[in-house]
This record gives structure tokens, sequence and C-alpha cells, in this order.
């Protein structure tokens, strides 16, 4: 008898990108601090959000390096700081799928003075 081997590649998956998917599907619809909506992700309250929700799924816990890290994967920050104080990030290459975030790469045209490689040697 034959027997028949299968290959499944196993697919590693980036740490920051799998973090943030974990914390989006957790924290989704209806969240007061940050959910995914409409292919964004949306921070609604960012100090509610730097000392209660950072610290569960990312080694840093400023709201300033996660907003470093969103850019270095090539999140655009769409609305700023608003008058609402929120956030909203988006990604040319997302889709209403959550599950997109898990297939973006590092941007290397990375628009601020510190290459996004330094940051990532230091998570």
């Amino acid at each position: 008898m034959n027997e028949v081997t299968i290959f499944t590649p196993s697919i590693q998956l980036d740490d920051f990108l799998f973090r943030l998917f974990l914390m989006l599907q957790k924290h989704n619809k209806n969240n007061e601090m940050v959910e995914w909506s409409q292919s964004m992700v949306v921070v609604h309250d960012p100090v509610r959000f730097e000392n209660e929700l950072l610290y569960k799924y990312f080694k840093r816990t400023k709201l300033s390096d996660f907003l470093n890290k969103m850019d270095c994967y090539g999140f655009r920050n769409e609305r700023g700081e608003s008058n609402t104080g929120s956030y909203s990030f988006t990604h040319d290459e997302t889709s209403q799928d959550l599950a997109s975030i898990l297939q973006l790469r590092v941007s290397f045209l990375h628009r601020r003075t510190i290459p996004c490689w330094t940051m990532m040697m230091t998570d």
C-alpha cells in the first residue's frame, strides 16, 4: 500500500501582527478602546488603550511605541488625534477580513529617521 505524504509548510507569523490580530479579535465590535472597523484599526480612547490594554498584548506599553510600530508596518494614521482623541489606521493591503493583517510585512520605506528593523530588533 502506498502512503501519501502531504507537505504543509509551516507559516511563521509576525509577532507584532499576530498580537495585534489577537487584540482586535477579542476587543472588536462595541469596544470603547479599540476595534477593527471598515478595514481600519480604530483606537477610540488612547489613554485607556495605553493604560489598560497595551501591556496585555505587547512588550512595549507606550502609545507612542505602538504608533511607531503601526507606521513600520505601513499603516497610515488617517484622522490623526482628532477632536475626539481617537486614532484610525488604514493599510492599502488589508480587507474587511481582520485576518488580512496577518499577511502584512514591515515597510522598509519607513518615513521616520529610525529604521524599522532597529525597532524590531529590540522587541
